[in-house]
């Protein structure tokens, strides 16, 4: 099964807002110096798989300044579109998905607008702001939240006294290519106030997280457990449940009740709590099915490619796992126990041959506090190993693509490297949305720009 998109939340444009956790990496160049041994947990030296790389070429596509009528919330790269996305008071809903070669409109939300009124009456918010998309390449979709509005005469602002039943949540998939409505399944239904229930549904949510080829997962539940970043684990079943939908129709293919998605690639992660503790769960997709359950004290950090990445403050180290079995495959970094810094930067990927390639940043302790130096490390099935010494700029780990490791500094630049650190490409200015089929997404404080990668 290929794992689709499950694309991050983003800022206003503002240049340097949006990074979400990114481990600091740094560049002169991408890296300079010579290969040196560290202490851990390999000391031998750059991959020579590095040399099979070639330099890769950004050709700038198209792009949009920002201006009043274009400041997008967020953007994201998706197959053959762009879409971008805002939701800010001055431009509420604007959305838009441009073809990924030419730039022109494919279809923007007024083409969608009739459709979503038309769902039911008071069908009022259409809001795709975490830009999720699942399916198949072809018949992918781009998923939102919607609100059957409850208060009387459809006012935009009521108090529940004058409701006669709680608001309707559901999840609504627009065909990706085109804009029409594919379908739209209610999750929390619309429920008389004179239900017990009512108390518990007028307070939650509902967030489409991830999907795969065949299956969107889906979060429900206490707003303040399913709107956040990731989630949080409820403190009792009947609080939130994860639920797997047909990315097909919509239909209702599992559901698990006390468990909130955090994270879908080929697995759900998930989370719940047991006698108080937050656990990390790994579910099969296609059927809901636990397929393995994380030790308690440790924590998913970064999930793709078919492993993960477990952190273990408390020993200060990061484990690579098989995704679906929960089988240990290395350590990729260790340190002093507790040491949170050690658990926070790992991205996982693609190599060349379309094996998992780990990467992560590890600072030189040996060196002039004034001058700070990195070392970018990489794990491919093999042993950990470490790249070139660097310093000067300091860069984030971005992403993990196709044996190329992605990084970036706010606007300030974009450049591919590879295992060892060395620069592949040349500096975009910006900060990177997406990359894939060939295509780079990057955001700037003037606006975004697409480039062809080649």
């Amino acid at each position: 099964m290929t794992a689709m998109h499950a694309l991050d939340r983003r800022t206003l444009l503002t240049g340097s807002a949006g990074l979400l956790g990114l481990g600091l990496l740094t560049l002169a160049g991408c890296a300079s110096g010579d290969p040196a041994a560290s202490p851990s947990p390999s000391a031998s030296g750059p991959d020579p798989i590095d040399d099979a790389l070639p330099d890769l070429t950004l050709t700038r596509l198209f792009g949009q300044k920002v201006t009043p009528s274009t400041a997008f919330y967020s953007m994201a790269l998706a197959g053959d579109r762009v879409i971008v996305y805002d939701d800010t008071d001055t431009i509420e809903g604007r959305l838009l998905a441009l073809d990924a070669t030419t730039g022109a409109t494919a279809w923007s939300f007024a083409d969608v607008e009739p459709a979503v009124v038309a769902l039911g009456i008071g069908a009022t918010s259409f809001a795709p702001s975490t830009l999720v998309t699942a399916g198949a390449d072809g018949d992918a979709v781009l998923l939102s939240t919607t609100y059957q509005n409850p208060c009387p005469g459809g006012a935009a602002i009521c108090s529940n006294a004058s409701t006669e039943a709680t608001a309707g949540l559901g999840v609504v998939a627009v065909d990706l290519a085109g804009g029409g409505i594919r379908w739209h399944a209610i999750v929390v239904p619309s429920l008389d106030r004179s239900d017990p229930a009512s108390t518990l549904a007028n307070d939650s949510a509902v967030e489409p997280i991830g999907g795969t080829e065949t299956v969107v997962v889906v979060r429900a539940g206490l707003a303040g457990l399913v709107v956040l970043p990731g989630g949080e684990a409820p403190e009792r079943e009947e609080q939130a449940r994860t639920i797997g939908l047909a990315a097909a129709d919509g239909s209702v293919l599992w559901e698990r009740p006390g468990l909130v998605v955090s994270s879908v690639t080929d697995v759900v992660v998930a989370m719940r709590r047991e006698a108080g503790v937050v656990v990390d769960v790994v579910l099969d997709p296609d059927t809901g099915e636990e397929l393995w359950q994380v030790e308690s004290g440790l924590r998913v950090l970064e999930a793709g490619a078919g492993i993960l990445a477990i952190g273990d403050q408390e020993a200060g180290r990061v484990l690579l796992v098989d995704s679906t079995t929960g089988e240990e495959l290395a350590t990729v970094s260790e340190g002093a126990p507790g040491d949170a810094a050690l658990t926070t930067d790992v991205r996982i990927g693609t190599d060349v041959d379309g094996g998992p390639l780990a990467a992560w940043g590890r600072e030189m302790l040996d060196v002039d506090v004034d001058d700070p130096s990195w070392r970018q490390w990489s794990w491919a099935g093999d042993e950990a190993r470490p790249g070139i010494e660097r310093s000067q700029e300091i860069l984030l780990l971005s992403r993990i693509d196709a044996g190329y490791a992605w990084h970036s500094a706010g606007s300030t630049a974009v450049v591919a490297c590879d295992r060892s650190g060395a620069a592949r490409s040349e500096r975009v200015l910006g900060t990177m949305r997406g990359i894939g089929a060939g295509r780079l997404l990057v955001e700037s404080s003037v606006g975004f720009d697409l480039y062809e990668v080649a």
